[in-house]
Order: C-alpha cells, then structure tokens, then sequence
C-alpha cells in the first residue's frame, strides 16, 4: 500500500517538474525572439534619417534641375532677345541710322552678350568706313505718275503727258537700277552750309565708298481738275492710319480706294521699307506744289476766305467741308514730312512768264506772297523754291537774291541735263533732269549718269504714242 502512494506521489512530482522546464524553456524562447527596447528605436531612426537623406537629395537634385531650367529659360529669352535686336539693330544700319542702333544694342537688357557686342563692334565699323563724297551732284525730277497710260495716251492731253510725265510702271522700273548702281536719296537741304560770314556753302557729305548722293523732285503734286477729267491720275494723297502716305485712286465704277502704287510718294516709300539702303537716314524727296489749285488735292484755293470775283465757276462747300479740306492738307504735310520728304514751292501761278524768263521781282514777290498767304498755313515752312518751267537765275540777279535772301528761299532748283549746283550769297542752286517721255523716248542720252539705252528700253512704257512737235 505504502508502495503504491510513494509510486504515485513521484508520478506527480515529474509531471510538475516536467511542466516547470517546459514551461522556463518557453520563457527563454520568448525573450531570444524579441529585440530590446533600445535597438528597436535605433533602427527606426537610421531608417528615418536614410529615408530623410534620400528626400534631401532628390530635392535638391529637383531644385538644381529646376535652377537649371530656369537659367536655360533665361538664356533662351536673352538669345532671342539679342537676335530680335540685331536684326532691327542692321536694318537700321542699313538706313544708315548706325548711332541709333548702337544705342538701342547697348541699353538692351542683352548688351553683354558676345553676339551683340560683336554687332556693336560691326556697326561701329560701318559708320567708321564712311568716306567724305567729292563726286558730281545728281538731282532727278518727275511729274505725277500716269496710273492709266491708256486712258492718259487716249485723252486730248495726251501729247503734253507723253512729253513730260512718267508712268507708274517706268518709275518702279528705274528704282533697281539706281539701288543698284549706288545711288541713296539724299536730302537737299543737306547739301546747305555756311561760312563764318554767313555765306553759302557745300556741306561736307560722307557716305559709304562707292555711294552716290541722289536727290529727287516732284512738282506739281494738286492732281489738278484736268488730270481727273483724263480719269489716269489719282484724286489726292492721304496719310493711312498706318501714317503712311497713300493716293486716292478713283475706280471705274466711281468708288474711292487707297493705294500704295498711284504715285512717286507712296511706291518710294515701300521701296525704302524693302531697301532702306536707298535712303541715307529716310531722306525720300522733294514734294512741289503749285499753289493756284492747292496742295496734294486738297483744293485750298476754294475756301471762302480766298474767293475773288474771279473764282466765280468754283465749287462752293460748306462749312464741314472746308474744314475736312484744310485739315486734309495740313494732314499729308505733316505726314510727309514726318516720312522724311521736304516741301517746296513750285510758285503760285505757274505763269508763263517763267517760261520766258521775263518774270519782274514784283511779280516774283506776289507770286512769293501768294503762296505765304494761302498755302505755308497749312504745310508749314519751306525752304526751297522750285521754278517752273525750269527757269534759270543767276547768283548775281536780284531775283535769285530775292529768293535766298529775303523770301526764305535759300535753294533754287531749275533745270538742266548737266545738274550742276552753285552757291552764291545766302543761297544755293541745283540743276534737275527730268525723267519723263522726252528724255527717256527722244532724249534718252541726257540720262547717261543713269541708264544704258538697254536699261530704258527694258521699262519704257511700249505703247508711248509719237510726240507732236
């Protein structure tokens, strides 16, 4: 009995020793498997400050591609910046302009870029290279352009615009030739200067090498009233909302349009536009009225404050009317002049005393005082005197000292082949050739200095009838 119980007893005393090792072995398994508290905490702030490391990297590397980007934007902007201004910078050297560009190229936010100083640097060469001109003086002048040589060569006019007035087509066909034998319009008033005592002289020109000085003229711009019964001229100019000058052509069918091909003024100055090389610092011409019909069309002549008895036949106009009328003329003066053309006088009358050369100093002076009163109103001041018909006065007249002394006219312009210009007194005078039927159809010799015969016969207008003499 006593043996049973020691057997059992010694059952359960290895049962529970059984379980308190098993149980300590789990224990010791639990603790081998977990970290300690204190690397758990360094492993995740490694972590953090890997993962912190990489994202300070990354943007900065977003930030330097961003800065990057940035100067690469800026450099493009300046690269076309610079560009855009070279290219406006050599146009206008190309007009002779070479101060005004290298100031615009060095104010520009891109004048330190080696482009633009090698520009810079390029254009300082040009004005540089410029020589004094010791040449011959050439001056050219025209009458308004025939727009319709059919309706103008069909009209009771015919003879008189086949000898002195030029078509449109002729006048485009002469201005390559003189681009290309060197020729730049240049300004008369220019070619003024004077001495310590006051007395005329040559001013010093300086043009490229190989460059030639050309003036040019254009007289009796009023589109007179028998010019738009031939229906083969246009009506008037105008100044567009572009201030550029245009002419006013009338239709077939009667409407109005403006054009930039019905006359010397406008088809010059798109000329330059394309070849401002042809223009030292857009000089364009000289535009001559006569001043018993107005100017540029614009019929001053008719305004009540200038009616005689003998203005009888002329339209009357309103009050609205004589006030477009006025403004319209002093509109194209200041246009043209704003375009770069001088003004003149072809005097008041035209009379036929010039032809002759007959002409008293008191008729010079009314025709003087009329073209004052009722014209310089309304296109300003002028300082050169065109003579009709081309008369000739000689530096000791008292008329020429009239003119350039006394009645603001300090430049005579007659007209002859050889263009020759003297000064004397206060005063200068420049011969012009006139470019037109006659010269270029029975006389075209006299235009040497200009076209070969083979030049004039490739713009001559073929259907010019014959000249009656």
């Amino acid at each position: 009995m006593l043996k049973i119980k020691l057997k059992k007893m010694l059952s359960i005393f290895c049962l529970m020793m059984t379980i308190i090792i098993l149980s300590a072995c789990g224990e010791s398994g639990k603790t081998g498997q977990t970290p300690a508290p204190g690397k758990e905490t360094a492993e995740k702030q490694e972590k953090q400050t890997a993962e912190q490391e990489a994202a300070k990297q990354q943007a900065e590397a977003e930030a330097k591609k961003a800065e990057e980007a940035k100067k690469a934007a800026e450099e493009a902007r300046l690269a076309e910046l610079a560009a855009q201004q070279i290219e406006k910078a050599d146009y206008a050297a190309r007009g002779y302009y070479y101060d005004e560009a290298i100031a615009e190229l060095s104010n520009s936010e891109a004048a330190g870029r080696p482009e633009v100083q090698a520009k810079i640097a390029e254009i300082q060469g040009l004005k540089d290279a410029l020589v004094k001109y010791e040449g011959d003086t050439y001056h050219i002048f025209f009458h308004s352009l025939i727009i319709d040589p059919a309706a103008a060569f069909a009209s009771p006019t015919s003879n008189g615009y086949n000898f002195w007035m030029t078509t449109v087509g002729e006048f485009k066909g002469m201005l390559p030739i003189l681009l290309e034998k060197g020729f730049v319009i240049y300004r008369l008033e220019e070619m003024l200067d004077y001495d310590e005592a006051g007395n005329a002289k040559a001013k010093d020109i300086y043009l490229p090498a190989g460059k030639k000085p050309l003036i040019l003229s254009v007289d009796d711009v009023n589109y007179y009233e028998y010019m738009q019964r031939d229906k083969c001229f246009p009506v008037r100019l105008e100044i567009n909302d572009q201030n550029e000058v245009v002419t006013l052509v009338r239709q077939a069918d009667g409407t109005e349009v403006q054009t930039y091909d019905g006359d010397v003024f406008p088809i010059v100055e798109q000329f330059v536009k394309e070849h401002p090389e042809f223009s030292w610092r857009g000089a364009k011409g000289i535009v001559a009225m006569t001043g018993y019909e107005g100017a540029f069309g614009y019929r001053l002549n008719e305004l009540q404050k200038f009616r005689t008895a003998a203005d009888a036949n002329l339209p009357v106009h309103t009050p609205e009317e004589e006030a477009a009328i006025e403004a319209g003329a002093r509109r194209v003066a200041e246009g043209l002049r704003a375009n770069g053309w001088e003004l003149a006088s072809h005097s008041f009358t035209h009379g036929q005393y010039f032809r002759k050369g007959t002409i008293t100093l008191d008729q010079l002076k009314y025709e003087v005082n009329e073209f004052n009163r009722k014209i310089i109103p309304y296109i300003g001041e002028i300082k050169i005197f065109i003579s009709p018909f081309g008369m000739h006065l000689k530096g000791d007249d008292p008329r020429f000292k009239y003119l350039t002394e006394e009645a603001g006219y300090p430049i005579f312009c007659p007209v002859g082949k050889h263009m020759t210009t003297f000064y004397a007194g206060k005063g200068m005078s420049q011969e012009r050739l006139n470019l037109d039927g006659l010269t270029l159809k029975y006389q075209p010799q006299n235009a040497w200095k200009f076209f070969t015969l083979e030049e004039i016969d490739s713009f001559i207008d073929k259907t010019r009838p014959e000249l009656i003499w």
